[in-house]
């Protein structure tokens, strides 16, 4: 686990274009190499628009921002993180942990999911008797398997646009006002939470079938080895379809097809 207790340097000058590009409208996304993926979070890799380092300086960005979005809680604050199949996924949620944490944040750790299930549990768990106070998924979203990204959200509003270039803003300048010297003392927590269960019966409810028995329906199901396929599998399944099921497990590697197109070709980043 990395644990660094200091934010990172600000990146050199001739990296700001590059990592400035990472900052899209709704997200951040970009290229990551084995050169990105490195425990030394604090060293700049000069290699790769995205990298182990950005992620960390994401997350002592998001726990600044939050910081000033929302006053401390008495409970603290905790933000949920997940990722999806991508190869480098565990390696940027790991140091965007590291971030968070270094910022004063407790996180909890969803693991492997679709997008949507991070965004369900900054709603489901304050119904609950845990609070969540915002999201943030590691996702390239429809782009091929060498790009990553995140998408983020303070509690149930998207961060996008404006807010997504004052993130970007306060890496570039090593701006992290929120997290102080003293944060090395800060113990925060990082809990593992299974919020499966909890969402398959959140889209059940939402459900509305007409008169046909569903025995009848014959599904094929092809999530391409992405993060949706065991989720899918286990939707349809308690339905009580008559269910054929190809490429479910999670693969980065992405061994059939790219999990957005039928064929292997690959897509194309906006």
């Amino acid at each position: 686990m990395i644990r660094p207790s200091s934010p990172p340097p600000a990146p050199p000058s001739s990296m700001h274009s590059e990592i400035r590009q990472c900052f899209r409208q709704y997200d951040v996304r970009g290229i990551i190499s084995t050169h990105g993926l490195s425990d030394d979070v604090h060293v700049w890799p000069e290699s790769s628009s995205l990298s182990t380092t950005l992620a960390f300086a994401i997350g002592c960005a998001y726990a600044a921002e939050l910081a000033e979005e929302i006053p401390e809680p008495d409970e603290g604050w905790w933000v949920a993180i997940g990722y999806d199949a991508r190869l480098s996924g565990p390696h940027l949620v790991q140091a965007l942990e590291a971030g968070l944490r270094c910022g004063g944040i407790n996180v909890y750790r969803l693991g492997l999911v679709p997008t949507p299930v991070v965004y369900f549990a900054t709603h489901h768990l304050n119904h609950q008797t845990q609070h969540c106070h915002g999201g943030i998924v590691v996702t390239g979203s429809h782009n091929p398997s060498d790009w990553n990204g995140f998408k983020m959200s303070v509690g149930h509003s998207s961060i996008y646009g404006s807010k997504l270039q004052r993130l970007a803003d306060r890496i570039l300048t090593a701006d992290f006002t929120s997290v102080s010297s003293s944060n090395d003392q800060v113990q925060t927590r990082g809990e593992d939470l299974d919020l499966s269960d909890d969402y398959l019966a959140a889209v059940h409810e939402r459900l509305r079938w007409g008169n046909r028995p569903l025995s009848e329906l014959k599904v094929v199901l092809d999530p391409g080895n992405g993060a949706a396929g065991p989720l899918a599998a286990r939707l349809f399944s308690d339905l009580g379809v008559q269910l054929t099921c190809i490429n479910v497990e999670p693969n980065g590697h992405f061994p059939a097809h790219h999990p957005e197109h039928g064929s292997e070709r690959p897509a194309v980043p906006p």
